[in-house]
């Protein structure tokens, strides 16, 4: 059994020259970063030895973009773990930040002006809410940040469970097949649907396909015009017919 760790530091000329190294090597492991893998697959890299990828950051959705379906003889897996101290560290941050006008009094500052009144509306922590989409590695550890401070905390996750430091949890699929039991309703139908309305309120196809992650076309199936939509194409279709026909 092989290993490979791979620098994220790659030059992109390089990236055809590492992937064909990769293949002949026969490495069974590659730990990188999952940008790294997927222009490795782009410039060819095979993946058919291939048995064990771990990503180096906590996000997938590159992948995505490099398989339009991953091998089923691999494994993904990622550093969601790891990161999630800083993260909370990240979030509190920004919110201590924002609600102290800390961007504003460092400009004020730049400037040379003083003027306290813009800045004496400030709310604490613990009279606020947060909602946190996602209760994993990462979601539990803002959650226990949050709490730390007195905050209400909030969960969306996708089935029914109890986590440690979330006052309310939502647990969104669950509840949905409570609701519309039997319809086969599951969150690919909001992928689907989302798509569709995207479509119907005009976002181009070009931004449909990369906001749903698509790699190819296969979005397009998905598309669907609503009955005013169909009669408004035929009118403007029919307007545009030569005069012989009308």
């Amino acid at each position: 059994m092989s290993l490979l760790i791979l620098d994220f530091r790659i030059d992109p000329s390089e990236y055809s020259k590492l992937a064909k190294l990769i293949d002949e090597s026969k490495a069974d492991i590659i730990i990188t970063f999952h940008s790294t893998l997927r222009n490795l697959v782009q410039r060819g890299l095979s993946c058919d030895h291939l048995r064990w990828f771990q990503s180096c950051s906590a996000g997938i959705d590159q992948l995505f973009r490099a398989f339009q379906k991953p091998p089923e003889h691999m494994v993904f897996t990622r550093m969601g773990e790891g990161f999630g101290e800083l993260m909370a560290e990240y979030v509190l941050g920004q919110i201590i930040s924002r609600e102290h006008y800390f961007p504003q009094m460092a400009e004020y500052q730049r400037q040379k002006v003083w003027s306290r009144s813009k800045f004496i509306q400030k709310r604490s922590l613990s009279t606020m809410t947060i909602g946190i989409l996602g209760t994993g590695a990462i979601g539990s550890k803002i959650a226990a940040a949050c709490k730390a401070f007195g905050m209400t905390v909030r969960g969306l996750c996708r089935t029914k469970k109890r986590l440690p430091n979330f006052d309310v949890l939502f647990w969104f699929l669950s509840r949905l097949r409570k609701i519309l039991p039997g319809e086969g309703i599951t969150g690919h139908s909001f992928r689907r649907g989302g798509a569709t309305w995207a479509f119907q309120q005009g976002l181009q196809g070009e931004l449909i396909q990369e906001l749903g992650f698509w790699k190819s076309n296969a979005y397009l199936r998905y598309l669907e015009s609503n009955l005013d939509q169909k009669f408004a194409n035929m009118y403007q279709f029919g307007r545009r017919l030569p005069s012989a026909f009308s």
